[in-house]
């Protein structure tokens, strides 16, 4: 044990001397002079390991309390957006309800399902759009400029522009009905 202390020791004293010369062989004396050190010394070895020990499960424990914090923040995250499509959804659905009731009070009977026109529009919708509704019975359209009203084609929408949840479409008022040219 004395022997390989003495030898670590002056492996170091090596090292460092060659660190001033060749400094990549300066390091590997003193790394091994270190580990001689460390290897003559059975209690050092052990402090050393225990330390590790300590230091590891600190970082353990450091990386389950970031997790943990992270997952709140994300339970936080995504309740936050919850709440924030709730009241998108309850906008597009009072926007909605608005144009119904401002065109009903206006006289009109009728409209014009318009979608975004972007690739996000469902299929249901792309079916609908442009055509001519009645918002009597959101079940049916006209081909005719409301002479005659049909069932909705199959895959199509069942409800006004967004009811839907999700939906961002809207209706427009029928010009024709508008200008009392029917």
């Amino acid at each position: 044990m004395i022997f390989l202390r003495i030898l670590g020791i002056i492996l170091m004293a090596f090292g460092l001397f060659l660190s001033f010369v060749i400094p990549v062989a300066g390091i590997i004396g003193l790394i091994l002079g270190l580990l001689c050190v460390i290897r003559s010394s059975p209690k050092l070895a052990d402090r050393i390991n225990l330390s590790l020990s300590k230091k590891a499960a600190k970082s353990r424990q450091q990386a389950e309390t970031l997790k943990m914090e992270l997952e709140d923040k994300l339970k936080k995250h995504e309740e936050f957006e919850r709440q924030v499509s709730a009241i998108k959804s309850e906008a597009v659905v009072t926007r909605t309800e608005g144009n119904r009731q401002r065109m009903e009070a206006a006289g009109l009977s009728m409209y014009i399902w318009s979608t975004c026109g972007d690739e996000r529009v469902c299929e249901a919708c792309k079916i609908m759009d442009d055509k001519l509704c009645l918002w009597a019975d959101p079940t049916v359209y006209s081909r005719n400029k409301g002479k005659e009203w049909i069932p909705r084609p199959t895959g199509a929408s069942l409800e006004h522009p967004g009811e839907k949840d999700g939906c961002r479409c809207t209706s427009l008022a029928y010009e024709p009905e508008l200008l009392g040219e029917l």
